[in-house]
C-alpha cells in the first residue's frame, strides 16, 4: 500500500458571515487521504470549497479547526516548506513581472543550500524539461504566451523535487489545444518523479483520464470519494450523479446513462456552519424529510467508494436492478 503523505481530518476553513455568530463554511470537517505517488482529482461547483482546501494544503490559507499532517508530522506548516509547492490558475499573477524567468524558477532553491551557478544549471534543465528554450529564461512574464507562462509555473512547482504538488484549475484559462500539451507534459513529469497531485478543476473529462481517485465536493464538504473509474463509470451521490449529467462531454452522457434529475424546490445556497442535515437535500430529488435534519456521513459502498447519502444503500440496490434488467434486455436480443 502506497505511503500516506497527506492527513485530513475534521478540516475546516470558515469565514465571517453577515448574520451574528454565524460563519460562512468554505471548507467543512473534511476527511482525506493523499498518497505518495497518486494523482487525486477534486471537483464540485465553483463554491464548493475546492480551492479553499488546495491552498490549506499549501500553506496560503490557515484552517479554522481540524487537523493537517505531513508525513505523520502534527507541524504540518514545519513538514510542508520543501514538500508541497502550487501551479495557480492565472500564470500571469503568479509570476512577478519585474523579474526574469530564470530569477522566478530559481527562486524555490533559494532555502536550499546550492550555489548560484547550480542554480541556474537546474533551471535552465527545467525550461528544456517543459519544452521552453533557454532563452525563455531572459524574459520576462509578459513576453510569454499564456500557455508558456503555465509552463514556467509547472517548471517552478517541480524544481525543488517536492512531494506533492496543486493544481488549482491549471489549464482552465488555455486554450484546448494548449490545455492537452500541458495536461500530457504534467502526466510526464509526474510519472518520471513519483511527485503527487492534488488536481483541481472543472473539467471532468480532464479529470477522468488524468486521476487515480476523485473527489466531489458541493458546499464545502467531501460528497463521494473513490477511484476515478468508479466515480466516472458508476456514480453514486444524487450530485455527482447530476454534476456528470449536465457536463457538455459526450461521453460522460452516453447512452443517457446519467440523466439530470434536480428538484426545482430551492436554489443552491451559502454553507454556513450552523447548518443542519444534508446541503445537497434542498436541491435532491430523492431526500427525506430526514435527509434535512441529520448531515450524512461518508459511507463505503459495495464498491469500494465512499458516499455520503443516506440513500446509498437504495441507490445502489435500484442501479443493480437497472443493470440486470439491461443485461436480460441484451440476452434477449442475443
Amino acid at each position: 500500500m502506497a505511503e500516506r503523505l497527506v492527513s485530513m481530518r475534521g478540516l475546516s476553513c470558515h469565514f465571517p458571515a453577515a448574520e451574528a455568530g454565524v460563519k460562512l463554511a468554505a471548507v467543512d470537517a473534511v476527511d482525506l487521504d493523499i498518497y505518495a505517488g497518486e494523482i487525486l482529482g477534486l471537483v464540485g461547483e465553483s463554491g464548493s470549497g475546492k480551492s479553499t482546501l488546495g491552498r490549506m494544503l499549501a500553506g496560503l490559507q490557515q484552517p479554522s479547526a481540524g487537523t493537517l499532517r505531513f508525513h505523520g508530522e502534527s507541524d504540518a506548516g514545519r513538514a510542508r516548506i520543501s514538500s508541497v509547492q502550487m501551479v495557480f490558475q492565472d500564470s500571469y499573477a503568479s509570476l512577478n513581472p519585474r523579474r526574469r524567468i530564470i530569477d522566478s524558477l530559481m527562486e524555490p532553491l533559494g532555502v536550499a543550500r546550492v550555489s548560484t551557478r547550480d542554480k541556474l544549471s537546474k533551471a535552465a534543465k527545467w525550461l528544456e524539461r517543459v519544452g521552453l528554450s533557454r532563452d525563455a529564461g531572459e524574459r520576462f512574464p509578459h513576453e510569454l504566451s499564456g500557455g508558456q507562462r503555465q509552463r514556467v509555473g509547472i517548471a517552478r512547482a517541480f524544481i525543488a523535487e517536492p512531494r506533492l504538488v496543486v493544481c488549482d484549475e491549471a489549464v482552465s484559462a488555455l486554450d484546448v489545444s494548449v490545455q492537452a500539451q500541458i495536461i500530457n507534459l504534467l502526466q510526464d513529469i509526474q510519472r518520471d518523479s513519483g511527485t503527487a497531485i492534488v488536481f483541481i478543476a472543472h473539467d471532468l473529462a480532464v479529470v477522468r483520464s488524468l486521476a487515480d481517485r476523485t473527489a466531489v465536493m458541493y458546499l464545502g464538504e467531501i460528497v463521494e470519494l473513490g477511484s476515478s473509474a468508479q466515480v466516472f463509470s458508476r456514480p453514486l451521490h444524487p450530485y455527482t450523479r447530476n454534476l456528470l449529467a449536465a457536463h457538455p462531454e459526450a461521453e460522460l452522457n452516453s447512452q443517457g446513462r446519467h440523466r439530470r434529475k434536480v428538484a426545482p424546490a430551492q436554489e443552491r445556497r451559502l454553507p454556513l456552519s450552523n447548518d443542519s442535515g444534508c446541503r445537497y437535500a434542498p436541491r435532491c430529488s430523492l431526500a427525506k424529510p430526514f435527509c434535512l435534519r441529520t448531515p450524512p456521513a461518508l459511507a463505503v459502498s459495495e464498491a469500494g467508494s465512499e458516499v455520503a447519502c443516506h440513500r446509498l444503500r437504495e441507490i445502489e440496490q435500484y442501479l443493480a436492478s437497472r443493470a440486470a434488467k439491461a443485461h436480460d434486455d441484451e440476452s434477449s436480443i442475443l
